[in-house]
């Protein structure tokens, strides 16, 4: 019995061959799933009916515009952990490609070691290389 591929599935083979940062924010959100109890962002039913547009066979995306929008109208206090709420902040603004990161030259590491210096890391050796 063939099954129907997964939203997650439908979302990496709907970004497929779109700019970098909306690949990155799509994987963020399918990776979104720490336990049973703590739902990831592609379980609200809130945040799917409006903001994935899915044919609900091959294929979905997300409407970046409908999510932003989304999230600026939500109050972050209605959910449990807020932290959920930046998670889902940066990854809408991945995907809505808010940084400009797909035209950013040699500037890009500088990006890569302050993210990686404010979540309590350091950076080691070399930082990015081009996966074209």
């Amino acid at each position: 019995m063939n099954s129907l591929p997964s939203l997650a599935e439908r979302l990496r083979c709907g970004t497929a061959g779109r700019d970098p940062s909306e690949q990155a924010a799509v994987e963020l959100l399918t990776a979104d799933k720490t336990d049973d109890v703590h739902p990831g962002w592609l379980d609200i039913d809130e945040f799917t009916d409006l903001c994935v547009l899915d044919d609900g066979h091959t294929s979905a995306t997300i409407a970046w515009d409908r999510a932003r929008a989304w999230f600026d109208s939500t109050n972050s206090d209605n959910w449990a952990f807020s932290i959920d709420f930046g998670f889902l902040d940066f990854a809408i603004a991945l995907g809505e490609n808010r940084f400009g990161l797909d035209d950013m030259d040699e500037r890009r590491n500088l990006l890569v070691t302050a993210l990686t210096r404010a979540i309590g890391h350091r950076v080691q050796g070399s930082i990015t290389q081009s996966v074209d």
